[in-house]
C-alpha cells in the first residue's frame, strides 16, 4: 500500500516536489491557500486536502515549503495546530528556508508531543525541485533524518544532515552567504575587465579554466551563451553601493543608479538572507 504524504505550501517549489513524490508512487495530499496551485497540483495527480485536518489524517509524511517563519510556526503551532493533529508515528520535515529559531521551536514543540522533526531547506532553485536533484540540509535526531530519506531522496539528489535542530537552517544560511560572496566578486571582477577594455566573454572563459573558477562565474557564462550579445554587454552590477560613477552614469539602469545583484535565477523559490 502507497504512504501517505501531506504536502503544506505548492508554491514555485513545493508544487514540483509534491509532483515528484507522486511519480514515485506517493498518495500525495495537497494542500495550500492559493487554489489555483492546488489545481496544478491535483494536475499532476495530487488529491486536494480541503482542511490542514485532512491533509493529515493518517499521513505518514508531512512536508511544508512555505515563505518565512512566521507562517510555518502557525501552520504547526499557533494557527493550525498541526503538531496535535497529526498522526504520533508521522515524520514532519519541514523544507522552508526559515530562521533556525523557527525551525528549532517547531522541532521543541514536536519533542513535547514525542514526534519526530527534522528542518530540511533546499538548495537547488526551481530547476532542482523540478527535476528532483535539489540538495537537502537536514537538522534533527540521525535516526529522524534517515527515515526522512525514503521520500527526500525522491525530491533531490543530495541529503546532508547537518547537525540538531535546526541546524539544516545554519548551514543553508552559510551557503546562501558564501553564494552571496562569489557573486558579487564574479560580477565586481568582471566589470574591472570590462571597465578596463576586456571582453566579458573571454574574462569568463579565462575565470571558469582558472582559480577564481566558481558556480556563479559559470552561471553568468550560460546566461551569456543563452541570450547572446545582450548578456555580454557590459552591464554588469559593479562598485555594488548603489552610487553613480563620479564621471556620469554606469552600467545599471541607465540613470546611473547601480541596479541590485540578483540571483542568476532570478530569486524565485528561495528566500533571502535571513538571520539566525
Amino acid at each position: 500500500m502507497a504512504k501517505t504524504v501531506a504536502f503544506f505550501g505548492l508554491g514555485n517549489m513545493g508544487g514540483p516536489m509534491a509532483a515528484n513524490l507522486v511519480k514515485a508512487g506517493f498518495q500525495v495530499r495537497a494542500f495550500d491557500l492559493v487554489p489555483a496551485s492546488v489545481q496544478q497540483a491535483v494536475k499532476d495527480g495530487c488529491i486536494a486536502a480541503t482542511t490542514e485536518k485532512a491533509a493529515v489524517a493518517g499521513a505518514d509524511f508531512i512536508i511544508s515549503m512555505l515563505p518565512d517563519g512566521a507562517i510555518a510556526e502557525r501552520l504547526y503551532i499557533d494557527g493550525a495546530g498541526l503538531l496535535d493533529l497529526v498522526n504520533p508515528a508521522a515524520l514532519v520535515i519541514d523544507c522552508s528556508t526559515i530562521a533556525a529559531a523557527s525551525s528549532r521551536r517547531i522541532g521543541s514543540e514536536g519533542k513535547k508531543r514525542n514526534l519526530r522533526v527534522v528542518d530540511a531547506p533546499v538548495s537547488g532553485g526551481v530547476a532542482g525541485a523540478q527535476a528532483a536533484t535539489l540538495a537537502f540540509m537536514c537538522g534533527g535526531e540521525a535516526a529522524d533524518v534517515e527515515a526522512a530519506r525514503e521520500v527526500l531522496k525522491h525530491m533531490g539528489a543530495n541529503i546532508f544532515h547537518a547537525g540538531a535542530s535546526g541546524a539544516g537552517q545554519i548551514a543553508k544560511i552559510c551557503n546562501n552567504m558564501l553564494l552571496a560572496v562569489h557573486m558579487i566578486g564574479t560580477a565586481e571582477a568582471l566589470q574591472l575587465g570590462v571597465d578596463n577594455g576586456l571582453d566579458p566573454k573571454a574574462l569568463s572563459d579565462i575565470m571558469l579554466k582558472s582559480s577564481g573558477c566558481n558556480w556563479s562565474a559559470g552561471k553568468i557564462q550560460s546566461l551569456s551563451r543563452r541570450y547572446g550579445q545582450r548578456a555580454r554587454e557590459p552591464r554588469l552590477p559593479g562598485r555594488l553601493h548603489g552610487q553613480a560613477d563620479a564621471e556620469g552614469p554606469g552600467p545599471g539602469d541607465g540613470r546611473g543608479a547601480r541596479q541590485p545583484l540578483q540571483h542568476p535565477d532570478g530569486g524565485a523559490g528561495e528566500q533571502p538572507l535571513q538571520p539566525v
